[in-house]
């Protein structure tokens, strides 16, 4: 759980800040899980705090993500992928910062092109950036 909360809470502070919609939002969406159930806030607090421990060292976002790139199959790596992006569409605003964090899981975890479109364009239509135009033009 440690590893993923890590690689959840760097998508979140890669803006400069994880703030309580970012951590409301990482709760509700791992609490839908069985196996994190009885995630708490203090949870994440801890994650925080090693994670900061991390960056302060000198260790980089790009070998954080490298040093994770065995710990998840394909499968996993992809609802990561789609967890942080909702994270970071969870407060309304997708800052540049956080696109480049979620183009650095794609390459440096070779995920594939179409995956990242399908679950980029989700997410769109989820919180309101992309709208399907009906047959006769009209939104």
């Amino acid at each position: 759980m440690n590893r993923l909360l890590e690689i959840i809470i760097l998508g979140a502070a890669i803006d400069g800040t994880v703030d309580n919609i970012e951590q409301n939002y990482i709760l509700q969406m791992l609490n839908h899980s069985k196996k994190f159930k009885s995630l708490q806030k203090s949870h994440l607090q801890v994650a925080q705090k090693n994670l900061l421990v991390k960056l302060r060292s000198g260790i980089t976002p790009e070998i954080i993500i490298s040093n994770l790139n065995d710990v998840f199959d394909y499968k996993q790596k992809i609802q990561i992928y789609a967890i942080i992006l909702d994270v970071a569409y969870s407060n309304n605003v997708l800052e540049q910062s956080e696109i480049k964090f979620l183009e650095l899981l794609e390459n440096i975890w070779k995920l594939r092109p179409d995956d990242v479109f399908c679950l980029n364009f989700s997410a769109k239509l989820r919180f309101g950036e992309e709208w399907i135009e009906q047959e006769n033009g009209n939104k």
